[in-house]
């Protein structure tokens, strides 16, 4: 069985306020010119934390120093480590949290804090099914054809379903954000192109399963193939690995 690890870190502003030119100076030149490129220093703090997480991973990995890590980008965007194509990770932020990914497979990782959604966007990027499912759970046979998800385990949420809509909004979210961020697609794929099953936790027509975690009022979903085993790590008021 395939392992994929999962880092989640909390971004301590404070200490990365207080220490933000050392922390930018340790950083990979890409990385490192992206954050001086901010207007403001606060929207700059997860993508140092981002930034740092992954080339202390890149350094313990592959043996990579940060001053030559180098990122390689395909049409769409997506990074991967220069010469070392096959090594996997992704990247994601949200509110508080920084979320790093990595494995021996294609994967994809998106955080999201739940909170009020305006239904418009769910009725603009969501399927007919998954909109009938965010806003009023829809039914499993509407949806799926078959029963929920059993299997249950550290690469699996509990078998209840999220309970209120702004919830089951963000659940689907994630996992549409997260597929995504696997093909290296990203934006220029329309939202309503693919329809996800949230009972089976799958990309209907695929061989891409989601594997979710909720933690505190966030969703946070991978993306990978089927029978992959995921591994947390949590970093409580992480100040940035310093």
């Amino acid at each position: 069985m395939t392992k994929i690890h999962v880092f989640v870190v909390k971004v301590n502003c404070a200490y990365i306020e207080k220490h933000f030119d050392e922390l930018v100076e340790r950083l990979y030149p890409e990385r490192k010119s992206r954050v001086l490129a901010f207007r403001r220093r606060e929207p700059a703090y997860a993508s140092i934390v981002a930034g740092l997480l992954l080339q202390e991973l890149a350094e313990k990995m592959l043996g990579i120093a940060p001053c030559d890590l180098v990122l390689d980008k395909n049409e769409n965007g997506k990074p991967s480590i220069q010469g070392y194509p096959e090594f996997y990770f992704n990247l994601s932020h949200a509110g508080d949290y920084v979320v790093l990914a990595y494995g021996d497979v294609p994967l994809g990782v998106d955080i999201e804090q739940i909170r009020t959604q305006n239904l418009y966007v769910a009725k603009r990027c969501y399927t007919e099914a998954e909109y009938a499912y965010v806003t009023d759970g829809g039914q499993i046979s509407d949806i799926s054809g078959g029963s929920p998800a059993t299997k249950t385990g550290t690469d699996m949420m509990p078998l209840n379903q999220p309970a209120d809509v702004n919830d089951r909004f963000f659940y689907l979210w994630t996992m549409k954000e997260s597929y995504l961020k696997l093909t290296g697609e990203g934006i220029s794929v329309p939202l309503n192109s693919f329809e996800i099953d949230p009972f089976q936790r799958a990309v209907k027509g695929t061989q891409y399963r989601y594997y979710m975690r909720r933690m505190e009022d966030y969703w946070i979903s991978v993306c990978a193939e089927e029978n992959c085993e995921i591994e947390y790590e949590y970093g409580k008021d992480h100040h940035a690995n310093a």
